[in-house]
């Protein structure tokens, strides 16, 4: 079902492109140009795509603790994680104008491959002469958002304020080896729950036609991650543990269009 929804708001898209290219001919194949930007302002539906790029919200220490049981064994770090990467995908969602302010609601999704990896070898480790090898990488492969918007609109231009929910898919991975035969690996993928706030500014370059530049801030919470510790090939009662915070800024950049109202006339 999922997929089929996004099928179906990708075939959209494919028909914004040819809107666009249609828009632009207008404006400079010699056709007459069309009627002035926004005669109906900014009230309406609108589908659009966009692209950035996401980047740490902190320098995040990640902390290395190994239990025997439930009983603490060892403590150690591994740095930070400062998770950066590219991100891509849809919005949809609908504007009502009362004057100069506009009220609106937007959901989006985004495919993305915000990530960081860090390693530490730890030395000595338990006595003179051990060494622990430890890794660990937290990428966000997908996030979404659904948020109220509240705007100013200067004709043409609308800056507004946005904030609400947030959610995304987090695989962590941790992975540990000592020169004594101990190692664990553990690979966990987990649907987070946040939040997002930021604002941004949108340009109405024909009445159904706008581009935005949006800063938000995402949070998807901390998650706790757990790697039982084998001796060999045999399990043992030690397990390293860590404990993530995932939060990351993004810059983003967008195309829309808006649907005609019920009862306007369409541009000619």
């Amino acid at each position: 079902m999922a997929m089929k929804t996004v099928v179906a708001l990708a075939t959209s898209i494919v028909g914004l492109v040819g809107v666009a290219a249609t828009a632009v001919a207008d404006g400079y194949g010699g056709r007459p140009a069309a009627a002035p930007c926004c005669q109906t302002g900014w009230s309406g539906y609108y589908v659009g795509i966009n692209g950035g790029y996401g980047f740490s919200g902190d320098d995040q220490t990640v902390n290395l603790n190994q239990t025997f049981a439930t009983l603490p064994f060892f403590n150690g770090n591994f740095g930070s994680l400062d998770i950066a990467g590219a991100f891509g995908g849809l919005q949809l969602g609908a504007n009502h104008q009362m004057g100069k302010w506009v009220l609106g609601l937007e959901a989006d999704i985004q495919g993305s491959d915000i990530t960081d990896s860090s390693s530490f070898t730890f030395t000595p480790y338990l006595a003179p002469g051990g060494t622990l090898t430890a890794s660990t990488r937290n990428t966000v492969g997908w996030f979404g958002t659904l948020r109220p918007r509240i705007g100013f609109a200067w004709d043409r231009t609308l800056v507004y304020a946005t904030g609400g929910l947030a959610w995304g898919a987090i695989t962590h991975t941790l992975q540990t080896v000592d020169n004594f035969g101990f190692s664990s690996s553990d690979r966990k993928s987990t649907l987070a729950i946040g939040y997002s706030v930021g604002g941004g500014i949108e340009h109405a370059f024909s009445s159904r036609l706008s581009v935005k530049l949006e800063y938000q801030y995402i949070d998807l919470g901390s998650e706790h991650y757990k790697a039982p510790e084998l001796f060999g090939a045999a399990a043992t009662a030690f397990a390293w543990n860590t404990d993530t915070h995932t939060d990351f800024h993004t810059v983003r950049v967008g195309l829309n269009y808006k649907f005609h109202d019920r009862g306007e006339a369409p541009l000619k």
